[in-house]
């Protein structure tokens, strides 16, 4: 961010004393674009101070309310030192963030407000594969309880929880939930009010690309043998390199927006997947060809389709 809109991260980063801190509030909120971004608010703690801080983290899923967090402050900047620092969007806030979660998203919102207020208790949990066995997205069976009303168990599909609050998508935790009163099978997790019960800090994420049982691979294909050639007639291609190919979205890029596709519940809203695109760098308007264009060398390329596999921790 320029100097002439507030502190330069950059400088606050290179000359910043370090400190400790600890996040004492989140924020989650979006920008008032025709396609909001995903903004994360701090509140942390440090040295007697509260320092108000704009800030995407890396790795965000092991962000938790109270961790303790290093910091480089300089004077009443502060950017947060935490994975790989990014200071994109980065921006001091001149009122940091209430204590607690605030998080409006996913339409829980609306659902506090008309919807009536209950419990979800996660029986089991478990990972599906979509796009023909490219990647894999989380589903929850729980069992929904609302006062007055009989018990009833449910499967929530697509699940993805908040960053704050990843060590919560666990069997046999309780969460907060809001139900439609008109459509009982319409239901949301509060993450925020459960992550503020049990903030979790130092707990890892309940489900890691890490701990996934790896699917078994078929056998490599040599780029000149029989099967090779018979595919190279369909027009099938057995070893592309995608870091090889030229494209204005780069093939890093295309993986780093599918993947916050992934986490958001692989949206097919045009206007949601622009969003996350632009968000990510890529330029506007560029997200919906370039997904088109690789798409098509992952379906046309077994190397590729391999990579993408690979990268999306299928």
């Amino acid at each position: 961010m320029s100097p002439l809109f507030g502190p330069d991260p950059q400088k606050v980063l290179a000359r910043g004393a370090q400190m400790q801190g600890r996040i004492v509030g989140i924020r989650v909120g979006f920008t008032h674009d025709d396609e909001p971004i995903r903004m994360d608010h701090y509140a942390v703690e440090a040295g007697g101070q509260l320092y108000g801080i704009r800030q995407r983290l890396d790795p965000e899923e092991e962000v938790r309310l109270g961790q303790t967090v290093g910091l480089r402050v300089d004077k009443d900047a502060a950017v947060i030192e935490w994975g790989t620092v990014g200071t994109t969007r980065w921006k001091r806030l001149k009122e940091p963030p209430a204590p607690g979660i605030e998080d409006d998203s996913d339409g829980l919102g609306k659902a506090r407000q008309k919807w009536v207020e209950g419990t979800a208790t996660i029986v089991r949990t478990g990972r599906r594969s979509i796009m023909m066995g490219l990647t894999k997205v989380s589903d929850a069976v729980v069992v929904v309880h609302v006062d007055g009303h009989e018990d009833y168990e449910l499967t929530i599909k697509n699940v993805v929880p908040s960053f704050y609050a990843t060590h919560l998508f666990a069997a046999g935790r309780t969460l907060p939930a809001w139900v439609d009163p008109k459509r009982p099978d319409k239901v949301k997790l509060d993450w925020a009010r459960a992550a503020m019960a049990d903030p979790g800090v130092g707990q890892p994420p309940a489900i890691a690309r890490k701990d996934e049982v790896a699917e078994i691979e078929p056998p490599p294909i040599a780029a000149d043998g029989f099967a090779a050639k018979l595919m190279a007639r369909a027009g099938v291609a057995v070893d592309g390199d995608p870091h090889a190919v030229q494209d204005l979205v780069s093939w890093d890029a295309f993986v780093a927006v599918q993947r916050a596709i992934a986490a958001d519940g692989w949206t097919e809203d045009p206007a949601r997947q622009e969003q996350l695109a632009v968000g990510a760098g890529v330029p506007p308007r560029e997200w919906a060809g370039a997904r088109e264009r690789w798409m098509g060398r992952i379906s046309s390329d077994l190397g590729i389709a391999q990579a993408y596999r690979v990268a999306m921790g299928g």
